[in-house]
């Protein structure tokens, strides 16, 4: 009889055992699951300063988009800069250089006035072709490439000037935001 109880124990024993093993392995999955969740869902806002910034598009997809010369980019963007001109070429979808407009001026306004209260003037600039476009140190240039326009999707500093292109509308605001990330200093980890 002694056996039979304790073989009744040891299986009791083994059956808390594995019922514990699964417990544990369906919160870690589910735990796993939330971050993943959280990951995929888009970026769409960050905190600058203390204050929250919006965006059109996902920071993360933004993050990916190629940089050239990046780190001239704050040099460009200097405290004594007293206007930015935005450079486009016309195209046969004018809005979208509107809607990367205001997408820029508002975040660049927070970054010259909050911590340096420099208070640049904007002005939007028609061009007949982007080669004829120069910045100064005072009054630098942004170049909105129309995906019209636009043989790939990159932000590039040169001189006094920043390319913003995209061959999608997608990709020049991903673009757009990849500068804006840059130019305020938001590292994504």
């Amino acid at each position: 009889m002694k056996y039979r109880f304790r073989r009744k124990k040891i299986k009791r024993e083994f059956f808390i055992f594995i019922l514990i093993v699964i417990l544990t392995l369906a919160s870690a999955l589910g735990f796993i699951s939330t971050l993943k969740l959280k990951e995929k869902q888009p970026l769409l806002e960050i905190e600058y300063n203390g204050k929250k910034i919006k965006f059109r598009s996902d920071l993360r997809e933004a993050d990916q988009i190629k940089v050239f010369n990046g780190e001239k980019i704050k040099e460009i963007l200097n405290p004594n800069v007293t206007k930015i001109y935005i450079a486009y070429k016309p195209s046969t979808n004018d809005s979208l250089y509107v809607i990367e407009i205001f997408e820029i001026v508002p975040k660049l306004l927070i970054y010259y006035f909050f911590p340096k209260n420099v208070n640049p003037k904007f002005e939007a600039m028609e061009v007949e072709d982007y080669s004829e476009v120069f910045g100064t140190k005072k009054e630098p240039v942004i170049v909105l490439v129309h995906p019209d326009y636009a043989n790939s999707t990159f932000v590039k500093a040169e001189d006094f000037k920043i390319i913003i292109s995209g061959i999608t509308a997608k990709d020049l605001d991903l673009a757009t935001i990849k500068f804006l990330l840059i130019a305020l200093g938001i590292k994504l980890s």
